[in-house]
């Protein structure tokens, strides 16, 4: 389905134990409040011994649960590296979505504004944040050393961002011709792909797609590359939540979609739920004027 047929993103969402509470308590309220036609499928990928548990209590909505076994086999062998199989999953999940560009998303993301699939998918092209300046050298390393080629020192945004199913299916192609350079056509290589990269980790998501779309120079032909992120006003580390104001991610005049209070920042979710619920119940963001008074339309 192409975003000019059906107006509509797929999503892939990986969910631990751990953290089913922020997804079922603040990220799918706040997709239900701003998202209602953003989504085609959100892909609600769980532990084997989540799948029956998550089926029963997934809230209602475009959810669809699915053991990350199915996505990405194999997976299991990285035991508690709950981290590390967000990565997999993340790429794996291209072959289940229905839409050309898909989302992907964590369960302590926050979507702030009203969103369609054409806020980030124009002219067959989806939005994809680029800088000269980042956080985590380490991640673009290990990616292009997985990658066999070299960093050109660009940071790319990381979840929330928006993926091309073929731009991976490439990838995919290629990490096959590193590791499989015999490889007959028409053996199912997102798989073997997949059960490589299990493999050779570490490494990012984001970072292994950008950079290998750099070297093989096709980022534009998915992507339109700018500065700007789709995240802002976010929480990181603990101690920041305090001087965290939520007002400034509503706000109807912000040039980004998402916020997120990350969950290694070790909030409770029942304290970001205090700070972030009056803007979900109205389903609206803050005006200038209302914006010093912290009041919601």
């Amino acid at each position: 389905m192409t975003i000019e047929d059906g107006n509509r993103l797929d999503a892939v969402l990986p969910v631990a134990a751990h953290d089913w509470e922020r997804f079922e308590r603040l990220l799918a309220p706040s997709l239900a409040a701003f998202g209602g036609e953003l989504l085609g499928t959100c892909w609600v990928v769980v532990p084997p011994a989540l799948v029956n548990e998550a089926t029963k209590r997934c809230p209602s909505g475009p959810y669809y649960v699915v053991c990350e076994e199915e996505v990405a086999p194999g997976l299991s062998r990285l035991c508690e590296r709950d981290w590390f199989k967000q990565q997999v999953v993340k790429l794996a999940i291209s072959a289940f979505v229905r839409t050309d560009f898909y989302l992907t998303l964590d369960a302590d993301v926050l979507l702030v504004r009203n969103a369609t699939a054409r806020d980030f998918v124009k002219d067959g092209r989806a939005w994809l944040c680029a800088t000269d300046a980042g956080i985590h050298p380490e991640w673009y390393q290990w990616s292009s050393s997985v990658l066999r080629t070299t960093w050109n020192g660009r940071y790319y945004g990381f979840t929330p961002a928006v993926l091309s199913v073929d731009a991976v299916n490439e990838l995919f192609r290629y990490i096959c011709r590193i590791t499989r350079p015999g490889l007959t056509k028409g053996i199912r290589i997102n798989r073997l792909a997949v059960s490589d990269l299990i493999d050779l980790l570490p490494w990012t998501e984001h970072s292994l797609y950008g950079i290998y779309l750099e070297a093989a120079n096709r980022l534009e032909q998915y992507h339109y590359v700018t500065s700007q992120s789709l995240y802002e006003n976010s929480v990181w580390k603990p101690g920041e939540f305090a001087s965290w104001d939520p007002a400034d991610s509503f706000r109807l005049d912000a040039d980004f979609f998402f916020s997120v209070v990350q969950s290694t920042a070790e909030v409770p979710v029942k304290d970001v739920w205090e700070q972030i619920s009056p803007y979900l119940e109205n389903g609206h963001g803050v005006t200038n004027d209302r914006l010093l008074k912290n009041e919601v339309i």
